[in-house]
């Protein structure tokens, strides 16, 4: 169930609705800056979560190059080899 303010709202909503579109998005123009104003509005949260990955490189094969057109060549490649959850508890 939805709540709106006013009629405009209401009319707006089911011409969005009615075209099945799951959003509206509004992007800024290009070189437009935004800014978060209602930092009273922001919902402090009781703990939070940082995550570190650790890698392991490895060898991977390689083709021959070819000397007609530009390549690279890849040598190595990075494994996910462990993931170390962190949480913190703010007061």
């Amino acid at each position: 169930m939805n709540h709106f303010n006013d009629e405009d709202g209401l009319e707006r909503h089911e011409t969005d609705c009615w075209k099945n579109e799951e959003e509206n998005i509004i992007m800024p123009k290009d070189g437009e800056k935004i800014k978060f104003k209602n930092h009273c509005r922001s919902i402090r949260v009781p703990f939070v979560i940082y995550v570190e990955f650790e890698a392991v490189v490895k060898l991977i094969n390689t083709c021959e190059p070819n000397g007609e057109k530009s390549f690279t060549e890849r040598s190595k490649a990075h494994a996910m080899w462990v993931l170390l959850p962190h949480s913190l508890l703010r007061r």
